[in-house]
């Protein structure tokens, strides 16, 4: 499964064409910052303008363009979406590759913090999206927040491929065999720990934490990708009926940095994409 994800992201990375380089990932950061921007704003013609007339929906609201127009619609008549809520969206970091981008974010209004992931169609449309939040439940016992921090900082492709093998041993070895052998190589001593409420820093607290969840337990990695010194996975738990998405900063090919959002999967959704 390892093989298959890097060898698929990794693919992904060399096979787009000449649009596919930085200008592509530049393009859909942009997009995806410009999107969400105009969510809140209550700007349905920017909705029409960045997003694909195939929309797939993975979230718990209606399938397609359409539907999401007709959100940001009501949103903009009745009031609750406009300029106001618009200026207080400020995305934390932002990180892309040529297919997706993920944004991380505290929804003031809400006071959930959300990572949003889209995927561009090669005609540079948002074609389909996901998202997880969690309650922005105040500092960890370090003192963390959920959103604070570094955005990516550029590294090389082959670095970024490593990268994203060095995070998936976490999910693999860790989590699913409890191998806590693995950590010193892929941990930092000094590992600094945004999860909230009951995260902390440190290797030693994540040494512990299979143990505290009654691990081994399984988990499946849906969606990997990389951008410099950062890599977003979008995870499930099938055990507790939780899915993820976790934002690690990697140095020197070991992991530095964590950032997650966690949470219960809803029973039902208004479609029949699956949350994944």
């Amino acid at each position: 499964m390892l093989k298959q994800l890097i060898a698929a992201a990794f693919a992904t990375m060399i096979a787009m064409p000449a649009f596919a380089d930085t200008d592509r990932i530049a393009h859909n950061k942009q997009a995806a910052v410009a999107l969400l921007k105009g969510f809140y704003g209550g700007k349905p013609e920017v909705i029409t303008d960045l997003v694909d007339d195939v929309y797939i929906q993975h979230s718990a609201a209606e399938d397609g363009r359409d539907a999401l127009v007709a959100v940001v619609t009501k949103g903009r008549d009745e009031g609750w979406l406009n300029e106001e809520v618009a200026a207080k969206f400020s995305p934390s970091r932002v990180i892309a590759n040529e297919e997706y981008a993920a944004v991380h974010y505290l929804d003031e209004g809400e006071n959930r913090v959300y990572i949003d992931i889209f995927r561009f169609n090669d005609n540079g449309k948002i074609g389909e999206h996901w998202d997880h939040s969690q309650e922005n439940s105040g500092p960890n016992k370090s003192g963390r927040d959920m959103v604070s921090g570094p955005s990516p900082k550029p590294t090389s492709p082959e670095i970024e491929v490593a990268n994203m093998a060095t995070v998936k041993r976490v999910y693999d070895d860790y989590f699913g065999k409890g191998d806590v052998s693995i950590l010193p190589d892929i941990i930092n001593d000094l590992y600094i720990q945004h999860s909230s409420p009951n995260g902390e820093d440190g290797l030693d607290f994540f040494a512990g934490l299979v143990d505290r969840f009654g691990g081994p337990f399984e988990n499946t990695v849906h969606k990997i990708f990389a951008e410099g010194d950062m890599v977003v996975i979008q995870g499930e738990y099938p055990g507790f009926n939780l899915a993820s998405m976790d934002v690690f900063r990697l140095k020197d090919g070991k992991i530095v940095e964590h950032w997650d959002v966690i949470g219960p999967l809803p029973e039902t959704l208004p479609h029949d994409n699956g949350h994944f």
